[in-house]
């Protein structure tokens, strides 16, 4: 899978990597929550655009699913946290709404082999000055990055997440985190509800999730 600048984000991102010699990131990591990004990235900022919070990670808005958003025609069904430079090259931009990245499938010789989705750019995260760290990483949010599972599912199907780990606030609504999760795994205190049932994948419910509060 390969990530790369969509929108008015491709222009001005290519100019300013010509301009300063610098390579597109090579990595790419899906991510429900900035603490994330912090454990990776040590010591960063990350600064969100606009009114988008940490929140926005595990949830996107209705207004910002757009169809046909990129140029491989893919839905922007996500978020993303891009690197300093990435920001860099477009704040001369009055608005951040075009700023998108696009996820696509490539074979051996990098080239496009049919699925792909788009993440809209709602913040992003600066390394202190003096880090050693030399490699880029565009943060995507699971919310789009798992739709490849749905076009695509022989080439992921042992992909798995062990655990999530989302900070919150005490009053916090998770109705709309744990319907998501029901489409995929079972509410571990009603296994036998979901027994002869099929997932958002196809698949038997094989795996239950349960939610845990204040855990370290």
């Amino acid at each position: 899978m390969k990530v790369e600048a969509g929108g008015v984000l491709a222009k001005d991102w290519r100019e300013y990597r010509n301009e300063k010699g610098i390579m597109e990131p090579q990595y790419h990591q899906l991510i429900t929550s900035i603490s994330e990004i912090k454990n990776n990235k040590k010591n960063c900022e990350i600064f969100f655009y606009g009114n988008y919070t940490n929140r926005d990670l595990v949830v996107q808005r209705e207004e910002d699913r757009i169809a046909q958003g990129t140029r491989r025609g893919a839905t922007i069904s996500g978020y993303a946290i891009v690197p300093a430079p990435m920001y860099e090259s477009v704040k001369k931009q009055k608005s951040t709404d075009y700023q998108i990245v696009e996820l696509y499938e490539v074979n051996e010789n990098i080239s496009y082999i049919g699925f792909a989705c788009g993440f809209k750019v709602i913040g992003y995260y600066k390394l202190p000055e003096d880090s050693t760290d030399e490699y880029d990483t565009v943060y995507i949010t699971y919310t789009g990055a798992s739709s490849k599972y749905g076009i695509i599912l022989g080439p992921y199907i042992n992909e798995y997440i062990e655990s999530i780990t989302i900070e919150t606030r005490s009053d916090a609504d998770m109705g709309a985190l744990t319907d998501y999760l029901k489409k995929y795994f079972a509410p571990k205190d009603a296994v036998d509800e979901y027994i002869g049932l099929m997932n958002g994948l196809g698949l038997d419910y094989e795996y239950c999730y349960t939610i845990l509060k204040d855990v370290d």
